[in-house]
């Protein structure tokens, strides 16, 4: 029997790129859903799957199947805005944990994390599309390891830190500083919130971009944390 996976979005048309998910996570191996709530019949499903879910889960602590996935190497960066904080940061990996979820967000216990260096020529823009491919590449490699949907977990290391949601105005740069003290920054800030600055009463939009396009990261480094084991992915998108 195929492992049926139900992915959660806020609406319809935020569902992952079709090309994508057939890639993935095809048909012929996997019964795949999309709903905006919480199905009937939740604890059936091998695997509830939140995507950019922004909506309250009732009941998440009573199902043992709702996986999600943040980016950051939990305990750390639990919160907001992940892409920003891990280039303005200056994170060395770009980490991704695939965790149960929890009454507590961010704190469910640990499935697996997986990681990529950061190089200097990725930007806020770069990540989100990779993100996407890493959320439908993971969400396969745990199907593949349980099929049943039993994921092997372990708790979250005590400590952690939180990451704060970021506003509008936090994209504000000051034009008196050196370029290089801004540089993390105008990586990190996304086209819905670009950075800006006022001079002379004018109010003047900054975005930044290499000359030559990113590729996609490699190697990919999988850890599933209730084993130990790893694995290292060369091409993976």
């Amino acid at each position: 029997m195929k492992p049926s996976v139900c992915l959660l979005v806020n609406e319809l048309g935020e569902m992952p790129e079709a090309a994508l998910v057939e890639r993935y996570l095809p048909a012929s191996r996997i019964d795949l859903s999309v709903s905006t709530r919480l199905p009937v019949g939740a604890e059936h499903y091998t695997a509830i799957v939140p995507f950019n879910y922004r909506k309250l889960i009732e009941g998440v602590a009573s199902l043992g199947n709702v996986l999600v996935f943040h980016a950051s190497e939990l305990p750390h960066g639990r919160g907001w805005a992940p892409i920003y904080h891990s280039i303005a940061e200056g994170q060395p990996r770009y980490v991704v944990s695939g965790i149960r979820a929890s009454r507590e967000a961010d704190r469910g216990d640990l499935i697996l994390r997986a990681s990529f260096p950061i190089l200097p020529e990725y930007t806020a823009t770069f990540l989100r599309e990779v993100d996407e491919r890493l959320f439908l590449f993971l969400l396969a490699r745990v199907l593949e390891h349980w099929p049943d949907g039993c994921f092997s977990a372990v708790p979250q290391p005590e400590g952690g830190s939180f990451r704060p949601r970021r506003r509008p105005q936090d994209s504000e740069v000051d034009p008196a500083l050196p370029l290089n003290e801004l540089v993390r920054h105008l990586r990190a800030v996304e086209a819905a919130h670009p950075a800006y600055f006022y001079l002379d009463g004018v109010k003047y939009l900054v975005s930044l971009r290499p000359e030559v396009s990113p590729v996609i990261p490699s190697p990919l480094t999988i850890e599933y944390c209730a084993s130990g084991e790893q694995e290292q992915w060369e091409e993976w998108a």
